[in-house]
């Protein structure tokens, strides 16, 4: 109201002395609107989020997750509700391992797939971005970590 924006130019506008007045009454009335809570997402909101960044659609990252529990109005997504505790903490760390298993990586990129295993990984069908020509096929694999295979694809 102060800067003129409200309400809009085309519609009837209060007295000059109405916008001071409303100004005071709001001010008069601010005051501290109580804690905020840290929110997360609901178990649902996490794995459609997921799915839809991996585009795996199999996935189900909160399949270990405690039911979310509703808050008052009867919703599952409200902040109150949707609790962080150390034990789901240690869930959410666990589902991020999982998902992680998913990615391969290329020397061109990376990718998403539907299994964790080294051996689909070669036999699954690749796009353009993973090799540059379709008929290469990986010759070797070096694990640069325990457990975190990397394609290496071999050109005669």
């Amino acid at each position: 109201m102060q800067l003129g924006e409200m309400p809009p130019k085309k519609e009837k506008q209060p007295a000059d002395g109405a916008r001071g007045t409303l100004d005071q009454i709001a001010l008069a009335n601010a005051g501290d609107p109580g804690p905020v809570v840290l929110r997360r997402l609901s178990n649902m909101e996490y794995t459609y989020t997921l799915r839809d960044l991996t585009g795996i659609e199999s996935l189900d990252p909160a399949k270990e997750f405690p039911v979310d529990g509703a808050a008052g109005e009867g919703f599952t997504n409200a902040g109150a509700a949707l609790v962080m505790s150390p034990a789901l903490l240690t869930k959410y760390l666990d589902a991020a391992k999982d998902i992680a298993s998913h990615a391969v990586f290329t020397p061109h990129g990376m990718r998403w797939s539907t299994s964790t295993s080294v051996q689909d990984w070669t036999d699954e069908p690749r796009n353009g971005n993973d090799c540059p020509r379709k008929s290469r096929k990986p010759r070797n694999h070096k694990h640069l970590r325990h457990g975190e295979p990397f394609t290496i694809w071999v050109s005669k």
